[in-house]
This record gives C-alpha cells, sequence and structure tokens, in this order.
C-alpha cells in the first residue's frame, strides 16, 4: 500500500530504524520497487545498504521463475 501511494520516500524514514521496521522497509521496497522513484530507491543503497541488499534479492526472486514454484 506505501508503495502505492507513490509518496513515501524510504530513505526519509530508514535513519534510526530499529530492526523490525528496516525488515519491513525492505519487503516494501522489494515487492514495490516499480511504484517508487528510481532515485528514491537508488538513495537507499546509501542510506541502509543492508536494506537495499534485501529488496534487491526479493527483486530478483519476483522476476525469476522461484516466483511462481507451488509445493506439491
Amino acid at each position: 500500500m506505501l508503495a502505492r501511494t507513490g509518496q513515501f520516500n524510504p530513505t526519509e524514514i530508514v535513519a534510526g530504524a530499529d530492526e523490525n521496521l528496516r525488515k519491513w522497509m525492505s519487503y516494501i521496497v522489494g515487492y514495490g520497487k516499480d511504484k517508487f522513484v528510481q532515485g528514491d530507491v537508488e538513495a537507499l543503497c546509501h542510506a541502509d545498504s543492508q536494506v537495499y541488499f534485501a529488496a534487491s534479492v526479493l527483486w530478483q526472486i519476483v522476476a525469476s521463475w522461484v516466483n511462481d514454484l507451488r509445493e506439491y
């Protein structure tokens, strides 16, 4: 939902965020990458490289065949 608003900049709240918030930010940015301004996503890399890395792993999973994998 935050990504869809188009008015959420993750770098504004990443500074000083606790571990739980950083995990949620990784999830939000990971699933909503196309909804964010590219400059905001790049700025996240400099603001918190671990959150950026976690989001980038999620981008790769969502874009791959693994995303549609079902357990039988």
